[in-house]
């Protein structure tokens, strides 16, 4: 009996040393933001309650997104649930709270209690702000897309379509806080229409493949699945077109038997150039694939697993491009 009572007394102890308005913040209102947090330092304290705030926009963008998504076809779903499993995660770490106050604080048996206010109104002005200087960048580029040569156009694409995911995630942040502060539809239509434009721009690129040996074929093979499942079209001769990216492809490759093991090993380089033989990237990439059947399907592993590289890190940017 003395021991529960000696426990109940230690809990009411330690929750008279905690501030009440840490256990009970006031809530988000009209002008404001309010979060508290604790740490071992004031610092600590004061990041993770601004972490706090940063996840409640994180949850609302990304409910706008999802609710967006609901409404549309596969294509643009999958590339919308895309977006924000990671520019929207990726962008909220990156949320800075300039004009953050810090109206209440304590410390009490190493631990640091604060309770931070952030202005609604300066907020958005800020992000108000980076997005005008963001949309001006994307127009300005976009109007110049078409007349650009074929290297700089597939760069300046790459930057318009960052800047656009990025412009988007500063709409529904500040549209989350004030749904009037922008036009969020008009913008949103036009950046989809931008960067379906951009898409079909890309695909009147042409690529010749430059290599000698069979030992590359399954390479070469690699390229055509994915430029066919994007629908950009094979030169099949070079000819001096502005529109032909020539792919050299080129390095070591390796074959071995081991153990009944049939072994790929393929250190690749590869270098694009236009067809006057300017350069405009350069990429690498090592890989290594075997078979217990034969040699042929060893190389039809290594090219499955070329295939999802390139998927997966997009065409343009394996290549070095973007």
């Amino acid at each position: 009996m003395k021991k529960t009572i000696l426990y109940l007394s230690s809990l009411s102890v330690a929750f008279a040393s905690t501030p009440t308005w840490y256990l009970a913040p006031p809530p988000d209102d009209t002008t404001a933001f309010y979060a508290a947090a604790s740490g071992g330092t004031a610092k600590e304290a004061k990041n993770e309650a601004l972490s706090q705030i940063a996840s409640q926009l994180n949850v609302s963008v990304s409910s706008s997104f999802y609710k967006d998504a609901s409404q549309m076809t596969n294509g643009d779903k999958e590339y919308y649930e895309k977006f924000v499993k990671s520019t929207v995660k990726t962008e909220t770490k990156n949320i800075r709270f300039n004009n953050y106050q810090i109206i209440k604080s304590d410390s009490d048996d190493g631990q640091t209690y604060i309770l931070i206010k952030i202005d609604k109104k300066v907020f958005l002005t800020e992000n108000i702000d980076k997005f005008k200087e963001l949309n001006s960048k994307i127009e300005a580029l976009y109007q110049e897309l078409e007349s650009q040569p074929l290297g700089k156009r597939l760069g300046d694409s790459k930057k318009i379509i960052d800047y656009i995911a990025n412009a988007k995630y500063l709409i529904d942040i500040i549209s989350s806080v004030d749904s009037s502060a922008l036009n969020r539809s008009n913008y949103w239509t036009k950046y989809t229409i931008y960067a379906q434009e951009i898409a079909d721009l890309n695909q009147n690129v042409s690529f010749y493949f430059d290599y000698k040996g069979s030992d590359y074929a399954f390479v070469a093979d690699a390229f055509r699945n994915v430029l066919g499942k994007n629908k950009i079209k094979i030169a099949n001769q070079l000819e001096e077109d502005p529109s032909i990216l020539v792919l050299k492809i080129g390095g070591n490759v390796q074959i071995e038997k081991n153990y009944g093991n049939f072994t790929v090993d393929a250190k690749l380089l590869f270098s694009t150039y236009d067809s006057t033989g300017k350069t405009m990237s350069t990429a690498k990439k090592d890989l290594k694939a075997l078979s217990t059947k034969d040699y042929k399907s060893a190389f039809y592993n290594a090219q499955e697993q070329l295939e999802k590289f390139l998927e997966e890190d997009g065409l343009f940017t394996f290549i070095g491009l973007y």
